[in-house]
């Protein structure tokens, strides 16, 4: 008599495994969404868990229950189970001190822990934004002041000398005379202004150096010591001094210009990036379809926003060249830089097209 070997018995995967338990989350949802279900398809289920845990899984009740599954997912769709996991907490196992501090035995879900990270990230940015904007329009107001002072010099000068050629003719006026001596009182006003705003505009340059590290501390320290000597001593040579405001003025000009046309479009870039995401956020969490593979979407439109920022800044004078742009060059750079981030696909989108069509007349130049 021969010995039979034992029938093999059949086991679930581990995939199958984990689709019996996706398979709860779906029929949750869908009952907490009041989405029909058949009967049949619920018992189908039901019966497949049981099949399972009583060790019964067969064949005939696999190829029912993946049947079933696949009408459930496309039930519940654009809700998928990795959404459905995002909005799920999980339990800690091993609490950090802060969880033990707090006695947190369940982490926050993967959606709400993506709406604290993006919210802080937002935050942070509008505040450095703001620290470096503030900065940047003090410089701005002060060279534009210094300018003011310089045109209204101009304008006296200008009149003054036709004031002379009136007071030396025969005809003398008083009026104009009087005019003149108004024109001289304003004059020093102006100059005392100008002065004062240069003062101010250095400070603003030593506070922007430290910053940057360029000088450090002890540096500035000698430096404004040795100013201050040599303002002891009497009064400064006419020629160092002016050649020490231009010098100021053309420094700060320039650290304007790196603020203005670099530093700030990149975080207007990323604050429009942040905008965007925060908005999205708000609707994939509604409607419950934020999964955990949004954040690496979401960390390259954070950096395609920032890059567009940044080319906004690179590009804003040639951009002003163009006849085509009329309505951008109405714009200030900053503003069409968080446009830019905002709608970074459209931005990249719109150059390629310029660049494949570029191309184009140029092929079809040579033939």
């Amino acid at each position: 008599m021969e010995n039979k070997l034992p029938k093999t018995k059949y086991l679930a995967s581990k995939a199958l495994i984990q689709a019996l338990a996706n398979s709860e989350l779906m029929l949750v949802h869908s009952t907490e969404y009041g989405l029909d279900i058949e009967r049949e398809e619920l018992k189908i289920l039901t019966e497949a868990k049981e099949a399972f845990d009583n060790d019964l899984w067969s064949k005939e009740i696999e190829v029912e229950f993946w049947l079933v599954y696949k009408k459930l997912a496309k039930l519940i769709y654009p809700v998928t189970i990795d959404s459905l996991n995002a909005s799920q907490e999980t339990v800690i196992k091993q609490p950090s001190p802060i969880q033990r501090l707090f006695r947190m035995k369940r982490r926050n879900t993967i959606a709400k822990r993506s709406v604290q990270l993006y919210t802080v990230l937002a935050i942070s940015t509008m505040f450095v934004m703001l620290i470096i904007h503030v900065y940047f329009s003090i410089g701005t107001i002060r060279l534009n002041r210094i300018q003011k002072c310089d045109a209204r010099t101009a304008e006296i000068d200008l009149r003054h000398d036709e004031l002379m050629l009136i007071t030396s003719s025969e005809m003398k006026n008083q009026s104009a005379e009087n005019e003149t001596e108004r024109l001289k009182s304003e004059l020093f006003e102006i100059d005392d202004e100008k002065k004062s705003n240069i003062k101010l505009l250095e400070e603003w340059l030593f506070t922007f150096k430290r910053v940057l590290l360029i000088y450090d501390n002890d540096k500035l320290k000698k430096e404004k010591i040795s100013i201050e000597e040599e303002e002891s001593f009497g009064p400064p040579d006419p020629n160092t001094e002016m050649h020490s405001v231009i010098e100021t003025i053309q420094e700060a000009q320039n650290y304007v210009l790196i603020l203005g046309l670099y530093i700030l479009p990149l975080f207007f870039g990323l604050l429009g990036a942040l905008a965007f995401v925060l908005r999205d956020l708000v609707m994939q969490t509604k409607k419950m379809v934020f999964s955990k593979e949004a954040n690496i979407n979401y960390t390259l439109r954070l950096i395609l926003g920032t890059l567009a920022g940044l080319a906004v800044g690179l590009f804003w004078s040639d951009i002003k060249q163009q006849d085509s742009f009329i309505m951008i060059t109405s714009l200030s750079p900053l503003i069409v830089a968080f446009l830019a981030g905002l709608s970074v696909e459209y931005v990249f989108s719109g150059i390629e097209k310029i660049v494949s069509n570029f191309i184009k007349n140029g092929v079809n130049t040579k033939k």
